[in-house]
């Protein structure tokens, strides 16, 4: 595993995700990136199906190398089109705000109408309103990420979007020893509103 995937389980709150999602069902990590945390829930689920989505071809070939797990598959598709099979849980981690507002709604929309009844959507996110931690976070997604344009949210403005789509949403603080703001939405469907 490649030293900034190692950096990023770090940064991930791996276990409190893990400890979230339903144990049966299909898991999709969405922007799975070099697959990490696909590839870590995989090893802990094997009785689990896990497939990440990524539209970076490279990405997804490193994934497919590094993680050949029978229960682990990965995707090079745009999230916002992909043909979603009903899914137990979902997990958008540090990707939501590197695509357009616009976009981010549209896989939000995506996710609503496919989630099992009894579901679970996890984001992880940068809180727009977070202060200093906001300015750190800016500053990883500059160094790792130099040519991609950033679209934070508030956590209000979060919660806002999920009530409007149809999840009903609560937070966890997830910043502990990292400086940047990271913010865990643990989300349910509660209608079948998709507007």
């Amino acid at each position: 595993m490649q030293f900034k995937e190692r950096l990023r389980l770090l940064i991930i709150p791996a276990k409190i995700i893990d400890q979230t999602l339903p144990h049966t069902g299909i898991i999709y990590e969405i922007g799975s990136g070099l697959g990490a945390l696909a590839g870590y829930l995989a090893k802990k689920r094997p009785q689990q199906t896990v497939i990440g989505i990524d539209i970076d071809k490279k990405k997804i070939s490193r994934a497919q190398r590094e993680f050949q797990l029978p229960n682990c598959f990965f995707v090079t598709a745009d999230s916002a089109t992909y043909a979603y099979k009903k899914y137990a849980g979902a997990i958008l981690s540090d990707f939501l705000h590197h695509v357009p507002f616009e976009t981010q709604k549209k896989v939000l929309k995506q996710l609503v109408k496919h989630i099992d009844k009894n579901g679970t959507l996890v984001i992880k996110e940068i809180d727009d309103a977070a202060g200093w931690r906001k300015w750190c976070s800016r500053i990883w997604d500059q160094l790792l990420y130099p040519n991609d344009r950033i679209y934070y949210r508030s956590r209000f403005d979060w919660l806002q979007l999920l009530k409007q789509l149809g999840f009903k949403a609560s937070t966890y603080s997830t910043t502990g020893w990292f400086p940047g703001s990271t913010v865990l939405y643990i989300c349910t469907k509660y209608s079948t509103n998709t507007k």
